[in-house]
């Protein structure tokens, strides 16, 4: 268990520097209150969004992840799609570590079919 942990923080810090290069203005909101990103990633990552998608969404991510080449990439690039189609939503006022946390929470959840496929090509 230990092993996928480290993996997890490895994918973490990895993920942190893909945002503050490819989504600015989320990693900048996230630093200014001080929001650790991890809090939600590293569950996204140890289960395969299964906790926190439905499961017709969670298997459609899954397909999507273990059919490439390179798993650990694709899981990333799941979850930095999610975060471009949120942009808005995580960025909209008023910003607080409250607030980013019920927005974060529900960032799989709101997934529907439609959302799911505009995800799904953003993560190509």
């Amino acid at each position: 268990m230990q092993f996928y942990i480290w993996v997890a923080g490895l994918q973490n810090e990895l993920l942190e520097q893909i945002i503050a290069s490819e989504l600015p203005g989320i990693h900048d909101t996230l630093q200014e209150v001080h929001f650790s990103l991890a809090m939600f990633t590293t569950t996204w990552i140890m289960t395969l969004f299964a906790k926190d998608a439905s499961w017709p969404v969670a298997i459609r991510l899954f397909d999507h992840i273990v059919r490439r080449r390179s798993a650990d990439c694709a899981l990333l690039r799941v979850i930095l799609a999610a975060l471009r189609i949120h942009e808005d939503r995580i960025m909209a006022a008023p910003i607080d570590s409250g607030t980013l946390n019920e927005r974060m929470t529900g960032l799989f959840r709101s997934l529907d079919a439609a959302t799911t496929d505009r995800l799904l090509l953003l993560a190509v």
